[in-house]
C-alpha cells in the first residue's frame, strides 16, 4: 500500500508480475499527472538490471496501472530498519545499486542498447 494506490502480484502464463495500482483522483488532486507521465516515459525506454522493468501500463475509470518485473525481498529501508545496520561489504553494494542506474540513466540507456 502506498500514497497512491497498492502493488497486488499477479500471474499470466505462469511468470509472475507486480501490478502498481495509481488512483486517478488522487493523481489529480495532488496535481501530478506530469509526474506519472513522465515515469513511464521514462520506464518504458530503460534497461538495466537493478531497474524494475516496466512492461506494460493500462487504465480503467478508476486505477492507471503499471505492470512491473517482480521484485520481492522488500524496500531496502525496511530491510535497514530490522537489521540495524549492513556489514560493509553489503553497504557497498547497495551503494553500487545506487549508484549504477543513476549512471544508466545519464547515459540514456535503453531497451535498444542491451544485448540480445
Amino acid at each position: 500500500q502506498g500514497a497512491f494506490g497498492r502493488v497486488k502480484i499477479v500471474t499470466h502464463n505462469g511468470k509472475s508480475y507486480a501490478l502498481k495500482m495509481l488512483t486517478k483522483t488522487q493523481i489529480v488532486t495532488s496535481n501530478l499527472q506530469g509526474h506519472v507521465l513522465n515515469e513511464r516515459a521514462v520506464m518504458m525506454v530503460l534497461f538495466h538490471p537493478f531497474i524494475l522493468r516496466l512492461h506494460n501500463t493500462y487504465k480503467d475509470a478508476k486505477y492507471l496501472y503499471f505492470l512491473l518485473e517482480i521484485m520481492r525481498g522488500g524496500e531496502l529501508f525496511t530491510i535497514l530498519r530490522k537489521q540495524g545496520r549492513f556489514m560493509e561489504a553489503d553497504s557497498m553494494f547497495y551503494a553500487g545499486a545506487w549508484v549504477l542506474p543513476f549512471a544508466c540513466l545519464t547515459q540514456r540507456c535503453s531497451s535498444a542498447d542491451r544485448d540480445v
